[in-house]
């Protein structure tokens, strides 16, 4: 149901407009919203299912509207009207093609089939001229048979019933809120004693928990304190080990200033005797320059040419270049050097090894050029002068030429032996013993399978030559000197032995 009200010519401007609804017996089951600011107020629409079939049977009601000038006045009735429901104008479904103009305070109904009015507000001539009749339904069948008097008697009885039933509830409903108010002291005694319950229920849960996260603090607790107990003692343990470590730090620390000192003085010594060593070498090997002939020398007053040796006596050539192999091989001992290619010192059939290059046959070369093919003493010569020019580089020494081997050699010797360290003018504890490399008998058998002949063009009266060279190029420094060479010109496999005299020592070069 919607309600709309035409504006009055006594108000021309409200400041709010209400509707009420009330039954004839002025019971209100109804008072609308305040409309602001209006002369022609249109209120919402509602719905009366809710207030039951007492209001929704009546057939009549009363309307009543109320309003007021300015806002801070109060309202004052402006209409009251009595009026019947099944007395009222129909007027059309909607206003939109309404022609003509509402009397002054005229109130319109819209219902759910259409707007009505009441009939002594609107003149009797414009309705019939402007107001269409109320629609009716064409039956389009013929009439059926209604229920009997009987069913009908039965569905007002069974709406009756209905109707006690709920007049009963209303009385039942509101016995019990009388009953509720009556003893509403006792029922909130009783709402607050479940309330009560229930929070005591709630906080026995909460000291339960609580109960039992102490009991598992207390156990973590206890776990703590254990490991505290047990980091104290290793503390404890610790700061006694540490006292002890201090103690033997200390101790540690004299020992390897100790040590350190030693450790100087045994590399001092070291290289006082590696000088003294390298001294004597150069004593028992004595490289000396061939006067007037520019960089020619003779070691143990053998010459060894820097050219190709032809012309020139080959057994001589031989045992200078065993006596080159043999320093050379002492020189990589006492100078820490691993040579790349292995030297077999054994006299004037010393032989070189060369295990790097990829080659075919024997991987001994001959430093001897009797018997042999010329191309492996020539490379044989080759990989003693690049020895020689490894053991240089260790000694940061400049090589000009690889192939001047005395040159090479005799500066080589120059440089390690020339220092301002006084030499200790002392004996050794033993005697120096040099090993003879063990390979030499596999090496020559090597060497004979590939061409390489070198007793068989050698005589009596050579290997008698080569010893006698041996024995006469030994310095006069050098005593006590003995080498056991075999009838075949070769050093046999037993040690070589010297004493130094260091009483005499002086740089020779």
């Amino acid at each position: 149901m919607t309600l709309l009200g035409v504006r009055h010519s006594a108000y021309m401007h409200y400041w709010g407009i209400e509707l009420g609804l009330t039954t004839l017996s002025d019971d209100p089951f109804y008072i609308s919203e305040t409309v602001p600011s209006s002369i022609n107020p249109t209120f919402q629409s509602f719905e009366l299912g809710e207030c039951g079939p007492a209001v929704t049977r009546l057939d009549s009601l009363i309307i009543r509207v109320w309003a007021r000038k300015e806002q801070s006045s109060d309202f004052g009735l402006l209409i009251e009207l009595t009026i019947g429901l099944s007395y009222l104008q129909f007027i059309g479904r909607s206003l939109e093609n309404f022609n003509f103009t509402f009397p002054e305070n005229c109130v319109v109904i819209v219902l759910s089939d259409g707007c009505y009015t009441i009939p002594s507000e609107l003149d009797p001539k414009l309705v019939k001229k402007y107001v269409a009749p109320r629609p009716t339904k064409r039956l389009l069948a013929e009439a059926a048979e209604s229920c009997s008097f009987d069913a009908i008697l039965k569905l007002k009885n069974l709406e009756e019933c209905i109707y006690d039933a709920m007049e009963t509830q209303a009385h039942v409903e509101q016995q019990m809120s009388s009953i509720a108010s009556s003893n509403a002291e006792s029922l909130s005694h009783a709402r607050a004693l479940d309330e009560e319950n229930l929070e005591l229920k709630d906080a026995r849960k909460i000291i339960s928990r609580e109960r039992k996260r102490l009991d598992a603090l207390r156990k973590h607790r206890d776990t703590l304190k254990q490991s505290i107990s047990g980091r104290k003692a290793a503390i404890d343990a610790g700061i006694e080990n540490r006292a002890v470590a201090k103690l033997h730090l200390q101790n540690a620390k004299q020992q390897l200033y100790q040590r350190t000192v030693e450790a100087g003085n045994t590399v001092a010594a070291m290289a006082t005797r590696r000088k003294v060593i390298l001294d004597y070498l150069t004593k028992i090997y004595p490289i000396e320059h061939i006067p007037e002939q520019p960089l020619n020398f003779t070691i143990c007053n053998l010459h060894l040419p820097n050219e190709p040796p032809e012309g020139h006596n080959e057994d001589v050539i031989a045992a200078a270049l065993g006596y080159v192999a043999h320093l050379v091989y002492m020189l990589s001992f006492y100078l820490s050097v691993y040579l790349r290619y292995p030297i077999i010192p054994k006299g004037s059939s010393s032989m070189v090894h060369d295990p790097i290059s990829v080659i075919q046959g024997s991987r001994y070369f001959p430093l001897w050029a009797k018997g042999v093919p010329y191309f492996r003493f020539e490379y044989a010569m080759f990989l003693l002068n690049k020895n020689i020019e490894q053991l240089m580089e260790s000694q940061k020494c400049i090589v000009l030429d690889i192939r001047q081997t005395l040159p090479n050699l005799k500066y080589l010797l120059y440089v390690t032996t020339a220092s301002q360290t006084p030499i200790i003018d002392e004996r050794p504890s033993r005697p120096f013993n040099l090993p003879i490399n063990r390979r030499a008998a596999a090496a020559l058998a090597d060497g004979k399978a590939n061409g390489v002949h070198s007793g068989s063009a050698e005589s009596a009266s050579g290997k008698n030559s080569s010893s006698s060279l041996l024995s006469k190029s030994l310095p006069k420094t050098t005593k006590n000197f003995a080498a056991t060479i075999s009838p075949n010109g070769t050093i046999s496999r037993s040690t070589i032995s010297f004493k130094r005299d260091f009483r005499k020592t002086h740089d020779v070069l």
